[in-house]
């Protein structure tokens, strides 16, 4: 809810939908190049159908929310992410842009933390 406040929402800001937690940085996200062969280059199309509202794939948060999933409720986790390349046309986000995302997603991500009850946990 604070994100939404403070970053536009649509393709240049705030977009909600499903991430896709992967198991690795390079195939899994649908990379593709000559020095591998992953089979993977339907990827991202295969995701999109099955799933229509994926709007991220990263690997980063995975373990973090794994761990507070198995604990039953006494550690709390939560995710916030920049999405720096649209794998679906190659488009990349310029170094401005990411200083700029950095900054409000910065604040959002403190704002969000300050506000967080701790007693909602076990």
């Amino acid at each position: 809810a604070n994100l939404g406040r403070t970053l536009p929402a649509g393709p240049e800001g705030v977009r909600c939908g499903i991430n896709c937690t992967t198991d690795s940085f390079y195939s899994s996200q649908g990379r593709t190049g000559d020095a591998f062969d992953d089979r993977n280059e339907a990827l991202i199309e295969r995701v999109l159908r099955e799933i229509p509202n994926a709007v991220s794939f990263e690997m980063e948060t995975f373990q973090l929310l794994h761990l507070a999933h198995c604990s039953k409720g006494s550690i709390a986790a939560a995710a916030c992410a920049i999405g720096l390349a649209e794998r679906a046309n190659n488009n990349f986000m310029t170094p401005a842009q990411l200083a700029e995302m950095e900054a409000k997603a910065g604040k959002a991500a403190i704002d969000a933390l300050v506000s967080f009850d701790l007693s909602q946990l076990e």
